[in-house]
């Protein structure tokens, strides 16, 4: 009974640690999905996941700096 015990406590610990970074994983995935929508406004279909764009050049976005609270835009 010890044994499954630990093996549960691993269990739990390791979700503990993993989630966090599962969630965060995740909701980057989804803000990447919006900021391609973003880019083709007419309504252009996004492409099958795993498949590369052939009908526009690969590019990159460029993202404005972070500020913290208090600083100048």
């Amino acid at each position: 009974m010890n044994t499954i015990g630990g093996y549960l406590v691993v269990l739990a610990l390791f979700a503990l640690l993993a989630l966090p970074g599962l969630i965060g994983h995740l909701r980057e995935r989804a803000i990447d999905r919006q900021l391609r929508r973003a880019e083709h406004p007419d309504g252009a279909p996004e492409p099958p996941a795993g498949r590369s764009r052939t009908y526009a050049p690969e590019r990159r976005l460029r993202h404005r700096p972070r500020t913290t609270a208090g600083q100048a835009h």
